[in-house]
């Protein structure tokens, strides 16, 4: 009963260290394929944003295959950390937009 009892709690503590260092070397979340319409795909600098469902991601890589166009890892980012503010009006849009959602002025 003893070595099942520390089989147990030997093998729950591997799988916490196992969780956290998963954690601190991969940002990205990985799955199989997680299949995308290429219209919500989006390129800003140097990185790939889509929308899944009203949900922003970041991603390293678009793929395609008989299927369709999917991504395979990916981490929700924070919508407003990359919207821009209209030099006319002041207000904040989404990165994705070229024209204020305001006033119409083009981005800049």
């Amino acid at each position: 009963m003893k070595a099942v009892f520390a089989f147990l709690v030997f093998t729950s503590s591997l799988m916490g260290f196992l969780n956290a260092e998963e954690d601190k070397c991969s940002e990205y979340s990985i799955s199989e394929k997680t299949y995308i319409d290429p219209n919500q795909v989006h390129f800003i600098e140097d990185a790939i944003y889509v929308n899944i469902q009203r949900l922003w991601v970041q991603t390293t890589a678009v793929h395609v295959d008989s299927n369709g166009f999917y991504i395979s890892s990916f981490r929700p980012v924070d919508e407003s950390s990359f919207s821009w503010k209209c030099g006319k009006c002041g207000k904040y849009n989404e990165a994705f937009h070229n024209f204020c959602k305001k006033c119409g002025n083009p981005r800049s």
